[in-house]
């Protein structure tokens, strides 16, 4: 939802490696006692946007209508990507990507059955119109579940076991990717962060693994993450114009956007962006806390004394993403309010903090140097799809 760091590529399936604890994940309760974001009606306008901000100062939650048919007017009305991206089944989970549309137009069997091949810069699609596009995952592996299973294992099995040649040609290429992500050594107590870039497949295929993975076993999340519009397909790029919001409320100067695309449980830890961010949800729904940039300030601070480090709150890398900073943060944001948290270990509210749930047709304002983190609602394998543009 943030600005991480800058998005540098890593050769084509390479994984980077980090180490990062991961704990277990919950639905949150959304009744958690900690404050809410001030909400406004989709028919708000600019100006009523700018008062109710308090001038570009503080969060706002823009409701759109249920089930993300329409957004606020104030963004801009409703972005085609919602329509066109996404085939709804009957249940939540059962909402799927358009391969028909994502693909350039191919019927999804053509698209299941494309053969992958290889050329000088790696691993690419055969389609005249995605061949080059390859995506930013994250992947946190091992993927443990509660009975102690490895979801990225599984997942890997039941390629090499239930997908075989009748259903997609050179279904090898597909078990180098996941085999490249299982042949590092990892220590099952301490998981590791990975980045790759991969084709759109990859996603879908999870997808189909956890619609289809046996009882007790846990779902397996890919993350596309930090995605640049302005590097999509250009049909694709079309169906996520820049809100009026962004335009019009401040001076004009778009500085960035981006997708986040991926399996739940998704997350991203507690940062602060330089410029201000409208950040809308697609499909599924995320949780969102927030802490005013003087408390997010004394918070990371406490935590860098706490860990006898000395980091600065301005120039963050890849630690953010991995490690004893990362962990740490994430208790002290997250662990009061969670449904099943330990409530007598967590404390009370951080001071400052505001909390927002974001469904699909819903924006949120966050102000510039607020910090903010962000987790799904859910964590069951089910799709989430967000959107966002920095601004000032």
């Amino acid at each position: 939802m943030g600005m991480l760091f800058p998005r540098v590529p890593p050769p084509v399936f390479r994984v980077t490696k980090l180490l990062y604890h991961v704990k277990t994940h919950r639905r949150f309760n959304t009744s958690s006692g900690v404050p809410k974001v001030d909400q406004a009606l989709q028919a708000i306008s600019i100006v009523q946007f700018r008062d109710k901000s308090d001038d570009l100062s503080k969060p706002l939650l823009l409701r759109g209508e249920p089930g993300g048919s329409r957004q606020p007017a104030a963004v801009g009305g409703t972005l085609p990507a919602a329509g066109k991206w996404f085939v709804d089944g009957n249940e939540t989970r059962a909402v799927r990507l358009d391969f028909s549309y994502l693909e350039g137009g191919e019927t999804h069997r053509d698209v299941s059955h494309r053969r992958l091949g290889r050329d000088g810069r790696g691993l690419k699609s055969f389609s005249s119109t995605t061949r080059s596009f390859l995506y930013p995952y994250e992947v946190m592996s091992p993927q443990l579940d509660s009975n102690g299973n490895d979801a990225v294992l599984d997942f890997y099995n039941w390629v090499r076991n239930s997908i075989g040649e009748d259903d997609i040609p050179d279904i090898t290429t597909y078990r180098e990717l996941l085999a490249s992500l299982l042949s590092i050594p990892m220590d099952s107590e301490k998981p590791r962060f990975h980045q790759i870039l991969g084709p759109l497949w990859l996603l879908d295929l999870a997808q189909r693994y956890n619609a289809e993975r046996p009882a007790g076993k846990g779902p397996v999340s890919f993350y596309m993450a930090q995605q640049p519009i302005s590097e999509l397909p250009k049909h694709l790029r079309g169906d996520l114009p820049t809100p009026r919001l962004a335009l019009e409320a401040g001076r004009g100067d778009i500085y960035a956007s981006s997708i986040w695309l991926g399996l739940e449980p998704t997350s991203t830890p507690l940062h602060r962006d330089p410029n201000h961010n409208i950040f809308t949800q697609l499909r599924g729904a995320k949780v969102v806390r927030l802490l005013r940039p003087e408390f997010g300030r004394r918070l990371f601070r406490a935590v860098q004394a706490e860990l006898g480090a000395r980091g600065s709150p301005n120039m963050r890398g890849v630690e953010m993403m991995a490690g004893p900073e990362r962990e740490l943060l994430d208790h002290k944001v997250w662990a009061w309010g969670s449904a099943g948290s330990e409530e007598e270990d967590a404390g009370a509210p951080l001071e400052g903090m505001a909390e927002a749930v974001v469904r699909p047709g819903d924006s949120l304002f966050v102000p510039m140097g607020w910090w903010h983190s962000v987790k799904s609602e859910f964590a069951d394998g089910r799709l989430n799809a967000s959107v966002n543009w920095w601004f000032r």
